[in-house]
């Protein structure tokens, strides 16, 4: 009979009295006791439900937290892998396409063709250019500087210091076949595209981006008061252990 309903071995005792004390018409409990009993017995129930539901909802609570730390680790590992493989992209990119040609007309001696914005740059710069194309090449450099360019800093009174710099024995002056005087970014071009064993060292925005379209002609410039190559094979312009 107790099997049908939710009750504690204290209020099968507690009934079996009452049902006793009827069949035996003795005086039976007190309703303020069997109240009081089943008030406890309701608290005891609430109690437990309670602690059931907080039971229920920390295991809830600890799944979520695990659910959310196996997503974090996940995207935070394809994050890393997605950056790595970017960086990879990015590194292909921005890797200039060098022809395996350029190999085969430059290499040491190094024969660097300046230009006036290249000169004066280094001078309002203080920097040594023999000292800085060793630096920027680690091998032998020869500068070179055509005729016209040398016309065109004769022509200018600011030039002067740059003037002492290239009558230096080891610049070597390049003739001009053209008969007309030209722009020296003409001459310059001209040349590199009939003598691809130059490295064109210019500050000059515009002549740069004209060699950029010239195939296998690396480029020398000055930024953050050093000198960059531009094009330039590795294997040429790394230093030699």
């Amino acid at each position: 009979m107790f099997e049908l309903f939710d009750a504690s071995d204290r209020d099968i005792r507690l009934i079996s009295q009452m049902l006793m004390c009827l069949y035996t018409r003795t005086k039976a409990p007190s309703l303020d006791f069997i109240h009081s009993q089943l008030e406890k017995h309701q608290k005891r129930l609430s109690d437990s439900d309670k602690a059931k539901e907080l039971a229920e909802k920390a295991k809830a609570y600890a799944d979520i937290q695990e659910a959310i730390k196996a997503v974090t680790s996940t995207k935070s590992t394809s994050n890393v892998q997605q950056t790595k493989k970017d960086d990879e992209k990015a590194v292909k990119a921005e890797a200039p396409r060098i022809s395996k040609s350029i190999t085969k007309h430059i290499g040491p001696p190094f024969n660097v063709m300046v230009d006036s914005t290249f000169l004066s740059y280094s001078i309002k710069n203080r920097l040594d250019m023999m000292k800085g194309f060793k630096d920027c090449l680690h091998d032998k450099v020869i500068p070179c500087i055509p005729e016209c360019v040398v016309v065109e800093l004769e022509k200018q009174s600011r030039f002067k210091s740059v003037l002492k710099i290239i009558n230096d024995h080891r610049f070597q002056r390049l003739h001009c076949a053209h008969k007309k005087s030209i722009y020296t970014d003409e001459c310059i071009l001209h040349r590199i595209t009939q003598h691809k064993n130059y490295i064109v060292a210019t500050c000059d925005r515009d002549l740069r981006k004209r060699i950029r379209k010239i195939p296998d002609v690396p480029i020398l410039y000055i930024r953050d008061h050093r000198y960059i190559i531009e094009r330039m094979p590795d294997t040429r312009a790394a230093p030699k252990k």
